[in-house]
């Protein structure tokens, strides 16, 4: 799911949106899940399986976690930096801020925004 849904986007098969606020949380879902899975196994069961297995289970604890980590990491980037429509690419002359539906922008600037 972390993997398609950038690429259904560029391929046209649905809108960003959807990739990004739909298929990226829940592909952290699942990658969480494997990992409790993975984690599990390994615990519970390292005396009934063999080597192998413990492998296997240690890999799927891995892309579990990397799987995992990708949403919540960019997920952390985003709140870092201010929503697109607070931005502008002309400094010297900057439009002014209209409201938006969500009230965003009226919130920016009561909040003292530059």
């Amino acid at each position: 799911m972390l993997v398609l849904g950038p690429i259904g986007w560029r391929a046209g098969w649905w809108h960003f949106r959807f990739a990004f606020l739909t298929l990226m949380p829940w592909a952290a879902y699942f990658g969480i899940a494997a990992l409790i899975v993975a984690a599990l196994s390994l615990l519970l069961g390292r005396s009934r399986i063999e080597w192998r297995g413990i492998a296997i289970a240690a890999a799927a604890f891995a892309a579990g976690a990397l799987i995992a980590y990708v949403p919540w990491h960019y997920d952390q980037m985003r709140q870092t930096v201010p929503p697109i429509h607070d931005i502008t690419t002309d400094t010297d002359n900057s439009p002014a801020f209209a409201a938006v539906g969500d009230g965003a922008n009226r919130r920016w600037r009561q909040s003292g925004g530059v």
